[in-house]
């Protein structure tokens, strides 16, 4: 039962990353600095359809996925090689779980065309299935991402509940 829940509660983290539209890198694509995306992310919040993350500075993730009484959280690490940002060593639980679940986490990779809009392309999937490398990259990832925490009030609150 734990892992049903598990998997389907980590099916709707990965569907919160989703793309919502995804085409080729554009030839004229470079890749963006590490320094750079280190700025976007560091004391950010990326809202994704299902699951919302703060990126907190000392490089920690605090996060939160579904909703109402189906919502849980999971935390972890994360770093920037090169321009990739993964998160990594994650762990979580969900409603109704008695113990918690660990996953190796995801990786995107951002680039700038020549127009030097910003271009992403999820490059980790957490569940091991391969990126799509023709036709998987999107600009719309940098809308997602706010400044400040959205993330810890709630998760801190889930967390007591759920590990308490």
């Amino acid at each position: 039962m734990r892992e049903t829940l598990s998997a389907l509660l980590i099916g709707l983290l990965a569907l919160g990353t989703g793309v919502a539209s995804a085409d080729p890198l554009p030839g004229d694509a470079k890749p963006l600095s590490a320094k750079s995306i280190q700025k976007i992310y560091a004391g950010s919040t990326a809202h994704w359809s299902t699951s919302t993350a703060y990126f907190a500075p000392d490089g920690t993730i605090k996060a939160t996925y579904g909703k109402g009484a189906k919502q849980g959280i999971f935390w972890g690490k994360w770093q920037v090689k090169g321009n990739e940002i993964c998160m990594s060593g994650l762990t979580g639980i969900g409603p109704g779980d008695t113990e918690t679940w660990t996953n190796g986490g995801d990786c995107w990779k951002w680039w700038v065309d020549g127009a030097k809009k910003p271009v992403t392309l999820w490059s980790r999937h957490y569940d091991g299935t391969e990126p799509d490398l023709i036709d998987g990259y999107y600009g719309s990832e940098l809308g997602k991402i706010k400044r400040g925490d959205k993330v810890s009030k709630t998760f801190d609150k889930l967390y007591a509940k759920m590990m308490g």
